[in-house]
């Protein structure tokens, strides 16, 4: 690097280049430790300030798993370049509602300033949305932008570019949180939305600068959106995939969760149904959702996600890994077009995960190219 890290910002740029899915769980512990002086990692020798600090054996391993070779001088250069901030864990702006979740980010990227957690709603369902789910969508986030609550979501095609748009149509703010770097737009096909958003809007993340999009950047992704808002509204989605792990995410940071219903037997309201029975408000239109922001309207307190047939998954799977397994536990043997769009996933990047789950012992593929769970009846 060209120099030592000598403030909070230029150390936690360091700590944050490790990756989102290392966030606040041990960097909170050193900065603690430090008293909030954690550029003294740098200037120090690291045994006699571990020993003095007595950091445990796993703070230790992740401090010795730090990219000390980036970068960091210019990963400014090039958030000046963009015209963006950084802003880390410590720092007065950081977002409270941040540092509350499970293992919230060390920092975001931002464009633009971030409005409060109770002015915001976060608006997230399929990139498979039928008209249906991008009217509403659409309909719902003009609603509550015209009432002046900023939208969240995702950036993704479907619902998440439905409910961007619409707060853009109603002269509202939208925050478009990315699962990669500020520089990195996903998907490619959005990138006017992703244009008009940094003009208007706010871009967020928790990757650096050239950071692409990999299996992981999803989830990790979407505990942010459900955090940044006060409640989170879905509309339209299957019983697996990216919005329910947002329901999930919604539900453990205590937020409110509202989900719209759709016609029975549409696998692209199934989703939003298992929520509705595990406690999630019904909604179907933006005046019953301004009741529920503005207290006019009782929520059920304890809000829980069912868990079909008390199906235990696997742990060694990750997001998409779940998904499939869950998809076939399910259904039983579907082909791979089938479990592609009940998993809410690309067919291309499904076949590739279902090859590795059946190398890995965990699937079976018949004769006729059909795919179960390994022992499953085919």
């Amino acid at each position: 690097m060209a120099s030592v890290p000598s403030n909070l910002l230029d150390a936690a740029l360091v700590f944050n280049a490790h990756g989102p899915a290392s966030g606040l769980k041990y960097f909170r512990q050193v900065y603690d430790l430090l008293d909030g002086e954690i550029w003294r990692f740098f200037t120090e020798e690291r045994a006699d300030l571990c020993a003095r600090c007595n950091f445990s054996s796993k703070v230790s391993a992740y401090l010795d798993s730090l990219p000390l070779d980036f970068d960091w001088v210019a990963e400014k250069a090039k958030i000046d370049a963009f015209g963006a901030s950084f802003i880390p864990y410590g720092l007065t702006e950081y977002p409270p509602a941040l540092s509350a979740i499970e293992n919230g980010p060390i920092g975001i990227y931002v464009t633009g300033e971030i409005p409060a957690e109770q002015d915001t709603v976060a608006i997230v369902g399929s990139r498979k949305c039928t008209f249906y789910g991008e009217k509403l969508a659409n309909e719902f986030a003009h609603g509550l932008a015209s009432s002046g609550y900023t939208i969240v979501s995702g950036l993704a095609v479907g619902v998440d570019m439905a409910a961007h748009a619409g707060a853009i149509r109603a002269g509202g703010k939208t925050i478009a949180v990315l699962p990669g770097g500020l520089d990195f737009v996903y998907p490619p096909e959005n990138r006017a939305l992703y244009d008009e958003i940094r003009r208007i809007g706010v871009l967020m993340t928790e990757c650096c600068f050239g950071h692409e999009v990999d299996r992981s950047s999803f989830s990790i992704r979407n505990r942010l959106i459900t955090a940044s808002a006060c409640a989170t509204i879905v509309i339209e989605t299957a019983t697996s995939g990216g919005s329910m792990i947002s329901a999930r995410y919604a539900i453990r940071q205590g937020k409110k969760l509202m989900a719209v219903p759709g016609p029975v037997g549409c696998g692209m309201s199934d989703g939003c149904h298992l929520l509705i029975r595990g406690g999630a408000t019904l909604v179907t239109c933006v005046g019953e959702v301004l009741e529920i922001l503005r207290g006019e309207k009782s929520q059920q307190a304890e809000l829980r996600l069912p868990k079909e047939d008390n199906v235990s998954i696997p742990d060694a799977l990750d997001v998409e890994e779940a998904a499939i397994w869950q998809v076939l536990h399910r259904q039983g043997a579907q082909s791979i077009d089938a479990i592609a769009s009940l998993a809410n996933l690309e067919p291309f990047a499904c076949a590739r995960v279902v090859q590795v789950m059946i190398i890995r012992g965990f699937l079976q593929k018949n004769t006729a190219g059909e795919v179960s769970l390994r022992g499953q009846d085919i």
